[in-house]
């Protein structure tokens, strides 16, 4: 799925996955104190639904701390939280295809690490 949007008011809705940031995610620069301008998502995977998740019921937010790299590009993801593991590491897994434009400091692109929401419900 392609699209653009602001990472501050990034919203999806898939059917089963809305991605969200209800309030604008401190983005700050790797190594540094800095703070940088939100990325903006130039292309996205939507989330699968886990079977096991869906089956038993599990629904709820996933949080998945983000490293974008000078180039737009998913370095890392980590699970902040998740109602389980399977439905974190499904987010974590989507979001990791995600690219971004990359975020400036002073008009030069820098490493950067934000929060993403991910609401799943059924």
């Amino acid at each position: 799925m392609q699209s653009r949007s602001l990472v501050p008011a990034l919203l999806l809705l898939a059917g089963c996955a809305t991605l969200q940031s209800p309030t604008t995610p401190t983005v700050r620069v790797v190594g540094s104190r800095a703070l940088a301008n939100a990325p903006e998502v130039v292309s996205r995977v939507d989330p699968p639904y886990p079977d096991a998740d869906r089956r038993a019921g599990v629904q709820g937010e996933v949080e998945v701390e983000v490293e974008v790299d000078q180039a737009g590009n998913v370095v890392k993801t980590r699970i902040v939280r998740a109602p389980s593991r399977t439905l974190g590491d499904a987010v974590a897994e989507a979001v990791a295809q995600w690219r971004f434009t990359p975020s400036q400091v002073d008009g030069k692109p820098v490493r950067v690490v934000f929060p993403v929401l991910v609401a799943m419900k059924l």
